[in-house]
């Protein structure tokens, strides 16, 4: 964030890191990039860290009890801009089929305060459970291949435009003649 003590610091050694990483060619861009940085104070600096992870396997609890949407679910890198538009895609569809699973009955309250105690109503409130997740697995079904395909989307543009900030890095003239490839 910004101006917060050791941001400048910590940017110097993710570049460090990145250097390594890379090897000698990645060296030589970063050294720019590190120049800059240490030239600038800490209250100089806005750190924005860009996130994204790896698909998840599910987007519920194993008794589907617990659903997860948007950034929860598929937290993906900004570049594309599909975010926010597949979470409202997600509360959409888990509104569906809620929606649908209040038409089958499956989320039909217990006729009074303790009903779901009684002998004969334990096994209609199984059912409902069974119901229910039946619709949540129907929205992770139709969900899930979207926000991943999304996440893989987004994590592509985010890397073409790394690389390309990384060509226009290493194509600005380091001589101070001025020659280089103009952009």
């Amino acid at each position: 964030g910004r101006a917060l003590p050791g941001v400048r610091d910590r940017v110097l050694w993710l570049l460090d890191e990145a250097a390594e990483i890379g090897g000698p060619s990645a060296a030589r861009d970063v050294a720019q990039a590190r120049a800059l940085v240490a030239a600038c104070a800490d209250e100089d600096i806005f750190e924005r860290r860009i996130l994204d992870r790896r698909p998840l396997s599910r987007w519920s609890s194993p008794e589907r009890r617990v659903v997860l949407i948007g950034d929860a679910a598929h937290c993906m890198h900004p570049l594309p801009g599909q975010g926010a538009n597949t979470c409202f895609e997600d509360v959409a569809c888990l509104a569906r089929v809620l929606c649908d699973a209040k038409r089958d009955g499956a989320l039909a309250p217990p006729a009074s305060a303790g009903a779901s105690d009684r002998p004969g109503n334990k096994a209609a409130v199984a059912e409902s459970r069974k119901a229910i997740a039946r619709h949540v697995l129907a929205y992770e079904q139709e969900r899930m291949p979207v926000g991943h395909r999304r996440q893989r989307e987004a994590r592509e543009a985010g890397l073409r435009q790394q690389q390309g900030a990384s060509a226009l890095l290493s194509a600005a003239p380091t001589d101070g003649t001025g020659s280089g490839t103009a952009v």
